[in-house]
């Protein structure tokens, strides 16, 4: 279930409920109360802000329980940027930036196919 996939995060993480239902932009209260029920949901706006905030969750794993809970590596992190740049030495910083906006591209392909299934789950 997504919402126990949500507390297993957060509790891993060491983030407070309260402090992350801020940053999702939920009520104090309101998903820890979902989580304690069976069968309740989380709103497809929700799901997109975690994405967003917390971009070291595996979007696969949050929808679906699949693969591993974090994402290999940030691809816009400090250390991502500097081991593309090493690997391409001889690349200006324009092509750095190219190299970025491609992965940029490919991520928000991916977070339009995770909405479209959202939606089609949600309409079932």
């Amino acid at each position: 279930m997504i919402l126990d996939r949500i507390k297993q995060y957060y509790e891993y993480k060491g983030i407070p409920v309260a402090a992350f239902e801020k940053s999702i932009g939920v009520s104090n209260g309101a998903l820890s109360k979902q989580i304690k029920k069976k069968g309740a949901t989380i709103g497809s706006d929700k799901l997109e802000n975690i994405l967003i905030k917390y971009d070291d969750i595996n979007p696969d794993w949050l929808l679906t329980g699949r693969g591993e809970m974090l994402r290999e590596e940030n691809p816009f992190s400090k250390e991502a940027i500097d081991k593309m740049a090493a690997a391409r030495p001889n690349a200006t910083p324009q092509q750095i930036i190219s190299a970025l906006a491609a992965i940029i591209r490919q991520q928000a392909q991916e977070i339009e196919q995770l909405k479209a299934s959202l939606q089609a789950a949600n309409a079932i």
